[in-house]
């Protein structure tokens, strides 16, 4: 984050700040979309206990969660049917939380609320999934 902020003060970007909520709300974010992520891919990897199909999925899964999300592009540039996918993306959540945590701009973040909310509700999904499942693994 810290190297964001330099890279745009170097290029003279002025409209970019970072303040005590705009740190935590950073922090706390990729905290929770990161322990969706992690909990997916744990999840895939040990219900087919072959790390080349757990590879194979993680690189289909990257490609298709980045490109259809608002992480590249902001939403009012994106075509009609893919800001339609983009509005149910979890990275388009994350991307609307970090860009209005340190950029000031005139584009529409959506709302962080609502994306914090959804990361919140994927946390608890991918926990109650993961747990449950433990529970059936049978160590031989």
């Amino acid at each position: 984050m810290f190297v964001i902020v330099g890279i745009g003060y170097l290029m003279e970007i002025k409209t970019i700040f970072i303040d005590s909520m705009g740190f935590l709300k950073l922090i706390l974010s990729t905290f929770m979309f990161t322990y969706f992520y992690a909990s997916l891919y744990s999840f895939i990897a040990i219900k087919t206990k072959v790390s080349e199909l757990m590879a194979t999925f993680i690189h289909l899964f990257n490609l298709s969660i980045i490109f259809t999300s608002i992480a590249l592009v902001p939403n009012k540039n994106l075509p009609p049917w893919i800001e339609q996918i983009a509005r149910y993306n979890p990275l388009s959540h994350l991307s609307n939380i970090l860009r209005e945590s340190i950029i000031i701009s005139d584009f529409d973040n959506g709302n962080t609320t609502f994306s914090f909310l959804l990361l919140g509700i994927l946390i608890l999904i991918s926990f109650f999934c993961m747990t449950r499942y433990y529970k059936t693994i049978n160590y031989d």
